[in-house]
């Protein structure tokens, strides 16, 4: 039986970068950062001689976690909304009237989109699908 999701995770081009982008803007606390390579990463990632770098953040409640791959490197992909593949983040604020002094949408350093919603219901709400 799920019982909701463990962490949402992004590759990213330059995790230095994307970990300051994600500490300012979501208020991100580093749990922790590896680095890590082969063995069962290789079967897990179907890339034999891999390697990477990895950063879980605590976002409020909840885990992002971003990889830079060291080896193998790829070409980013476009990150437009309307791409099939391309995914998003909404972060629930209790403000949203302060963050909308920032933005409602934020862009991180590879594109991916991040949305700001205030619940209209509260706490009680928040977790119902």
């Amino acid at each position: 039986m799920i019982d909701g999701i463990h962490h949402v995770g992004f590759t990213v081009r330059d995790l230095e970068k994307s970990v300051g982008f994600y500490r300012a803007v979501l208020e991100g606390r580093i749990v922790s950062e590896r680095e890590a390579d082969g063995g069962y990463l290789a079967t897990l990632t179907a890339y034999p001689g891999v390697r990477f770098r990895q950063v879980i953040l605590a976002v409020g409640t909840d885990l992002l976690e971003l990889i830079e791959y060291i080896q193998p490197r790829a070409e980013p992909n476009d990150a437009s909304k309307n791409r099939p593949g391309t995914g998003h983040a909404c972060y629930r604020v209790d403000d949203l009237a302060a963050v909308h002094a920032r933005a409602l949408f934020a862009y991180d350093p590879d594109g991916i989109a991040i949305e700001f919603l205030q619940s209209a219901h509260g706490p009680a709400e928040r977790r119902q699908p």
